[in-house]
């Protein structure tokens, strides 16, 4: 049965959330948009795709798995616990080590008395008692308390020194099956670009919507690239239309990247169309408060800055 969304953001966060909760082996993009109202409900798998990946990018879910990818959420990991009895500090019994030259017994061991003698290589803490007066009538010996620690403390782990940079990758691969325009080859295109300028690519998504990125380094900043591409003819709702909605997704992208790094360049990438350069200028305010650049690729592989 379909939820009822609301156009709020938030919503549909929340939605997803309890979709996800109810399903922790995960759901697809197109299973959440089936469940959120489908598109007589205005929720296409676009749209869901496009939130999930912001989803992701807080931290609030991860995509797993290829064809399709499914969305889930975090694994808690398990808070270890360590039981404590009632004294401060755990008494550990320390067995002694049998002398080389004196034989084993071959009877049981006797229990030792309730008050030991220290041995001379572990230390014995005694718990403090309250003076007492003194008395003329001898008194027996009060129990005492022996605490015995190990005899070797344990050894110092050592620390894998910590990685400076990321993880680097090749440029994702060109589909030729398909228009330069699509995604994939968008891509693509400006993956081989950014090495061509000496860049060194850290990671590239291989998601199937209409939406990849791509996270480099130039020139000593870090680039995180949101790329989209042009929608596929024979759809029912008009490209430019759709073109539209993934406009906004990707600026709302960029906008959240910025947010996350704050240091970083932040860059949406697209196809150099009529469409995308007017909704380019429309949206320029927003797109300068968010300190984030626009690239226009063409058919050849070249990269214009707005």
């Amino acid at each position: 049965m379909a939820l009822p969304v609301s156009p709020d953001p938030t919503d549909r966060r929340a939605a997803v959330v309890r979709l996800l909760t109810a399903s922790p082996e995960g759901l697809s993009d197109a299973a959440l948009a089936r469940a959120l109202g489908g598109p007589e409900a205005g929720v296409r798998p676009q749209t869901v795709n496009h939130l999930c990946r912001r989803m992701a990018a807080a931290g609030e879910l991860e995509r797993v798995g290829t064809r399709p990818i499914l969305n889930r959420l975090p694994a808690r990991p398990g808070r270890r616990r360590r039981r404590t009895k009632g004294a401060a500090v755990e008494a550990v019994p320390s067995v002694p080590e049998p002398d080389a030259g004196t034989p084993a017994a071959a009877g049981p061991v006797p229990a030792e008395p309730a008050v030991a003698a220290p041995e001379p290589d572990t230390p014995v803490a005694e718990a403090s008692a309250a003076p007492t007066p003194p008395s003329a009538e001898p008194s027996s010996p009060s129990p005492r308390t022996t605490l015995r620690l190990p005899k070797h403390p344990p050894k110092a782990i050592a620390t894998a020194p910590r990685r400076q940079e990321g993880p680097t990758c090749g440029p994702p691969p060109y589909d030729a099956l398909q228009a330069w325009s699509r995604v994939v080859n968008v891509q693509a295109l400006v993956a081989s670009w950014l090495v061509r300028r000496g860049a060194t690519l850290r990671s590239a998504s291989l998601d199937e919507g209409p939406a990849r990125d791509l996270v480099a380094s130039l020139d000593g900043d870090d680039v995180h690239v949101e790329v989209t591409g042009w929608p596929a003819d024979g759809a029912r709702t008009h490209p430019t239309t759709i073109a539209g909605d993934w406009f906004s997704a990707a600026e709302q992208a960029a906008a959240e990247r910025r947010r996350a790094h704050p240091r970083a360049r932040i860059v949406i990438a697209l196809p150099d169309t009529r469409r995308y350069r007017s909704l380019t200028e429309q949206r320029s305010a927003s797109l300068a408060g968010a300190r984030a650049e626009v690239w226009f690729v063409d058919a050849a592989g070249a990269v214009h800055a707005r």
